[in-house]
């Protein structure tokens, strides 16, 4: 049987196991914990933090745009904002490195 859980009160996710936060919080302690809590506060409005809490960085803007959602599903945008360019090594070694100056704590390429 599936559980049913939320991180923010909103999405529910389904999984054969606990709620990956409780889960994460028993392997990777304390750090893990004061990260959850601050995202939870900043996805509330109850805090603004500094330097963002995540990073997500496109390595190339290569997208079949069929993403009904998406703004790069409108031609008009996506000749104006993207590029199928790969973004350069050094740009990106210097978000990430920005970013741990900041400490932020979670990044995803």
């Amino acid at each position: 049987m599936k559980k049913k859980y939320t991180t923010d009160g909103k999405v529910v996710h389904l999984s054969n196991d606990e709620d990956i936060n409780i889960k994460l919080s028993k392997i990777i302690g304390k750090k893990f914990i004061e990260y959850r809590k601050k995202w939870d506060d900043a996805n509330n409005f109850k805090s603004v933090p500094d330097f963002p809490l995540f990073l997500q960085i496109e390595l190339n803007q290569i997208c079949n745009f069929k993403y009904p959602h998406c703004i790069i599903g409108s031609k008009k945008l996506v000749e104006k904002y993207y590029s199928t360019k790969e973004i350069d090594f050094d740009i990106y070694k210097r978000i990430v490195d920005e970013g741990s100056d900041y400490g932020c704590p979670s990044i995803a390429p």
